[in-house]
């Protein structure tokens, strides 16, 4: 019997509506530390990462599902840092440092608040026709605006997939580093006795130690 054929159209996924939407703070997931690399020094380096998923009251077209939205935050109470300028506006204002750390590190009691949010689509900049929906920036509802409540959110798995990702390539890096690490070990162990070895053209060799001057 011969099979069918396959169906390789892909799903196309609705888009949440740009502009100024009210939302609500569905979950807060700390994903793992990402192997991130210094635009300038090239070095890597591990750093902590956070997503807020937010619920719209918007719903997918022709179902009763709501959309929900996420952004990625590198996990730090900086005031320099994107995560506290981006919360400051919804739930703050932030009076001190000590105000910012006790709301970023109490966030996951802060699931349901709503509050005001731009909403923007742009374009990928690879030329592939792709367009990304992002949550640009926060605020508190105005006067008049009534909270919704949070209703019938499952976590995406797109998050167990990332925090897998990060796991996995953090424990990559750490076992690149430890073996980095004994190597210049290894190699600062046999300096002393590469003094002790025959110099090229014959001469003797310099007792550890000993300077190069005549």
């Amino acid at each position: 019997m011969a099979l069918p054929d396959m169906d390789n159209t892909k799903r196309v996924y609705p888009k949440h509506p740009d502009g100024s939407h009210q939302l609500a703070l569905a979950d807060v997931i700390f994903l793992g530390k990402r192997v991130t690399e210094d635009g300038k020094t090239k070095e890597r380096y591990l750093q902590p990462r956070v997503a807020l998923v937010l619920q719209s009251m918007e719903c997918e077209p022709g179902t009763a599902t709501r959309f929900t939205l996420s952004r990625e935050f590198t996990y730090t109470d900086s005031d320099r840092g994107n995560f506290r300028q981006f919360l400051n506006p919804w739930l703050g204002p932030f009076k001190d440092d000590a105000h910012a750390k006790q709301v970023i590190t109490t966030l996951d009691e802060r699931v349901g608040e709503n509050g005001l949010f731009s909403v923007v689509h742009e374009s990928a900049k690879d030329g592939s026709g792709k367009v990304y929906v992002n949550v640009q920036t926060a605020g508190k509802l105005v006067k008049g605006m009534q909270p919704f409540r949070v209703a019938a959110y499952l976590r995406p798995e797109y998050f167990a997939k990332k925090m897998a990702t990060y796991a996995a390539d953090r424990t990559a890096f750490e076992a690149e580093r430890q073996v980095t690490a004994a190597k210049e070990g290894q190699n600062f162990e046999d300096f002393p006795a590469a003094l002790a070895q025959p110099a090229a053209g014959g001469g003797r060799p310099l007792a550890a130690g000993a300077g190069a001057g005549g």
